[in-house]
């Protein structure tokens, strides 16, 4: 008998349906081409996590138009020429058993578009980057049916390209859906206000209308929401309770419920060591209390038995993880086969975040082989080598070597 029998148990987003309750949550990597197209070196990266067992593989963010970009190497499936070059991701991942979806996000107030000569990041009002510092120009409501058209088609393609469902976007008071339904970031006073649930959900809803309308109405949408922003006037959990309902009702097939905003990383939107573990708990059960179809909790998950606790106490249905399975790609099969004492863990540095800045790409500094799959394979045939020093270095050399 298992030791985690709700982890590995199967799971279901609508009609898709999943080898174990264990889902990689998207991670920004910065792997991709210049072109916005997967690279091998992220194929290869995102195959070894399907290759460790994991049920469902969220993909980082990738954009419904190619302007709008979300940093200076991001993915987009703004044009039917990207399909195919997707498609590659998808064959690779499923040949492992694993699902695979794409976080689809129009970048909103968050776009690099001026990076490139673009034009001024939009957003429900006006707002300020954190990162970058731009001033978002407010949306006319003329303007929100092609975005939603384009939300639509990027569901489309993602469907022709092979992908089992889509993530939309919309926590983290950041990126175009995000801020619709932050009171922070939207001060409209039209039908799209943020200060009442009729008019907070509207966006979403026509969004939803168009994906359904382009991509089918039984192709599974998980949402990505903050349960609460833990920050003066933002969203409440009990304010995310009320609409919940809503966007089921809008064809929500899953809520992935995390929390905090971008502006500020202490308000546990990233949970750092002292946070503690699984602190957006309170946040998924409350949703879960609400609606009838399943919550994905994530946020600092890195203990299986605290996974496996929070699924047999019914506060979740499903865990998703990043940093751990950027720790561990084979987390999920050493839970499955009852070795999860020999799991590589995340220690919650927060080093991945870093190296983003100072290095362009994602990096782990427990798994330097992380973002290093297409360099190193197994050697064809064996040799003798020495290894000089016992420090980490000189024990992963060791361990790589072995």
């Amino acid at each position: 008998m298992s030791t985690f029998p709700n982890l590995t148990s199967p799971g279901r987003i609508g009609p898709m349906e999943l080898r174990n309750r264990m889902v990689m949550s998207p991670m920004t990597t910065a792997y991709c081409n210049d072109d916005q197209t997967p690279s091998e070196r992220l194929i290869r990266y995102f195959e070894e996590r399907a290759k460790g067992g994991v049920g469902l593989i969220t993909m980082e963010l990738i954009t419904v138009d190619e302007i709008h970009r979300y940093m200076h190497r991001s993915m987009t499936l703004g044009d039917d020429r990207f399909i195919d070059a997707h498609r590659r991701i998808t064959d690779r991942i499923h040949a492992h058993g694993a699902k695979v979806q794409p976080q689809l996000s129009h970048t909103g107030p968050e776009s690099v578009a001026p990076m490139f000569g673009g034009p001024q990041p939009v957003g429900p009002s006006v707002s300020v980057a954190p990162v970058w510092g731009w001033h978002s120009r407010p949306l006319e409501v003329s303007e929100l049916p092609e975005i939603a058209r384009q939300y639509g088609e990027g569901a489309r393609r993602a469907r022709e390209a092979g992908y089992d469902g889509i993530e939309l976007h919309a926590a983290h008071c950041y990126n175009l859906l995000g801020s619709f339904l932050s009171p922070l970031r939207n001060k409209r006073t039209d039908d799209y206000s943020a200060f009442k649930a009729e008019t907070r959900t509207r966006f979403i809803t026509e969004v939803m209308a168009e994906i359904q309308a382009r991509a089918g109405s039984d192709f599974p949408v998980t949402l990505s929401i903050s349960g609460y922003e833990r920050t003066p006037g933002g969203r409440s959990v009990d304010d995310t309770q009320r609409i919940a309902p809503d966007l089921v009702a809008a064809g929500v097939s899953c809520f992935r419920v995390s929390g905090g905003i971008s502006d500020s990383l202490v308000t546990m939107m990233v949970g750092r060591s002292e946070y503690g573990d699984a602190h957006n708990v309170a946040q998924a059960e409350a949703i879960k209390n609400v609606v009838d179809v399943p919550v994905m909790l994530v946020g600092r998950i890195h203990d299986p038995e605290v996974g496996e606790r929070i699924l047999a106490e019914g506060k979740a249905d499903l865990i998703a993880m990043a940093r751990p399975l950027l720790a561990d790609p084979e987390l999920p099969n050493k839970v499955i086969r009852g070795s999860a004492r020999s799991i590589r863990r995340c220690i919650s540095c927060e080093n991945c975040i870093d190296t983003m800045a100072s290095h362009d790409d994602l990096r782990c500094a427990v798994n330097p082989f992380s973002g290093r799959e297409h360099e190193l394979s197994i050697a064809q045939a064996s040799r003798r080598v020495v290894i000089v020093g016992g420090g980490p270095a000189g024990l992963e050399a060791a361990r790589l070597a072995a």
